[in-house]
């Protein structure tokens, strides 16, 4: 499907219903209406598909339902069957839970277009910061990246990005360019933003905005969220070992791929990261 906009809003929904409507309404109040939001749902059992079809039947052609034969694919295989199905100049990805700041999409495109006078014909991702908030909205942390000490104006290159990703999935924008680097998304991925970064990274370029352009919701039913670092951060990891040594293993098998990480660089860059995390 081409989109008859520069960008491409792709959104996955899963019984989203209590955030639902707060998201869409907040990129309809966006300061740049060059954009089209493609949808996809993963069979919600709630009212997500009534409230979809409700703004895609109000904002013809700016809302719209994609329908795919599979179910319960998650996030990571939405994304994939949305940025194979349609065809635009730009792409951005969201959460089914969270708030978009107004000036979201004119920050990142302009940013993005900046990048592509500078390096013509460049697979090129742009993110930003965010703000973390509660289920209510109230204030956690102003700054995600100060939150958790994931500097991405330092960790955003390859080798810190196999083992801790600093790119949030609902704050990237990507070009045509660099669609066409990351396809397709495996299933052994485990998430979406860190196989995109992991490919822009080698074949392209990484702008990190240090702004925040989302409100960035944590809740009992999110799958991964903000978490600060710090020293029970730390303990918890180590309490949790096994967990996290599967955590690592899964992470080499995805990192295979490329052929040129092991288990030692693997772990050589992981004690590096931390290093540079919390004492430089």
């Amino acid at each position: 499907m081409k989109n008859p906009t520069s960008v491409a809003v792709l959104l996955t929904t899963f019984n989203s219903e209590p955030f639902l409507i707060e998201l869409i309404e907040s990129i309809l109040g966006q300061d740049n209406s060059d954009w089209t939001l493609f949808i996809s749902d993963d069979g919600s059992s709630d009212r997500t598909p009534e409230i979809i079809n409700y703004y895609a039947e109000l904002h013809t052609g700016k809302v719209i339902l994609i329908g795919f034969p599979e179910k319960n694919m998650g996030a990571s295989l939405g994304f994939d069957r949305l940025l194979r199905h349609i065809e635009s100049p730009y792409y951005m990805f969201c959460d089914h839970d969270d708030i978009w700041l107004p000036n979201k999409i004119n920050r990142s495109l302009s940013e993005m277009k900046a990048a592509e006078m500078k390096f013509p014909k460049t697979p090129v991702l742009v993110h930003t910061d965010l703000t973390v908030v509660d289920r209510k909205l109230n204030m956690l942390a102003h700054s995600f990246a100060e939150f958790s000490k994931i500097n991405p104006a330092k960790f955003g290159n390859y080798k810190f990005l196999s083992v801790a990703n600093c790119v949030t999935g609902c704050t990237i924008m990507l070009n045509d360019q660099a669609k066409k680097c990351i396809l397709p998304v495996p299933d052994s991925s485990i998430m979406y933003d860190w196989w995109i970064a992991l490919n822009v990274s080698r074949q392209g370029r990484i702008i990190y905005i240090p702004e925040q352009t989302v409100l960035y919701r944590q809740h009992d039913k999110n799958v991964l969220g903000a978490k600060k670092a710090g020293i029970p951060y730390m303990v918890s990891a180590f309490v949790h070992l096994n967990q996290t040594i599967n955590a690592d293993l899964d992470k080499i098998k995805v990192l295979r791929v490329f052929g040129d990480v092991g288990i030692f660089k693997y772990l050589y860059y992981k004690i590096l990261f931390q290093f540079k995390r919390y004492f430089r």
